[in-house]
């Protein structure tokens, strides 16, 4: 079993390949794919967000139209890079 399915909640591995390959990936931008690669490289990969975690914080980010975020505790910046490009210019990001 994959890493990266170690992480969702789905039983089927060959189910998440295919929300990830359908869904998830094509909706990333560049900048987030290079990181998740760099990311899933490294040996304590399994700390970072998975993917299609990534994609729904995104979206609840745009729900309830976010300017203001915190994140508390950064690994690669996986997660900081996707909140960064999905709320507005001028929304501001506080990382401890």
């Amino acid at each position: 079993m994959s890493k990266e399915f170690c992480k969702g909640l789905l039983q089927s591995e060959e189910l998440y390949k295919y929300i990830l390959e359908t869904s998830v990936y094509p909706r990333q931008p560049e900048a987030l794919k290079e990181l998740r690669n760099i990311t899933c490289n490294h040996p304590e990969a399994v700390m970072a967000t998975a993917p299609d975690a990534g994609q729904l914080m995104g979206m609840l980010l745009n729900l309830v139209n976010a300017k203001k975020t915190i994140e508390v505790g950064v690994f690669t910046g996986y997660s900081l890079l996707l909140t960064a490009l999905t709320i507005p210019e001028d929304g501001k990001n506080l990382e401890i």
